[in-house]
């Protein structure tokens, strides 16, 4: 259960890291 914790937030936060960058480049 943590460990599936700690995925999800990896996730969030690779997506809004993908997204800014977007942001930035666009």
């Amino acid at each position: 259960m943590f460990f599936f914790f700690v995925s999800k937030i990896n996730g969030l936060i690779l997506k809004s890291y993908f997204l800014w960058e977007g942001s930035v480049f666009c």
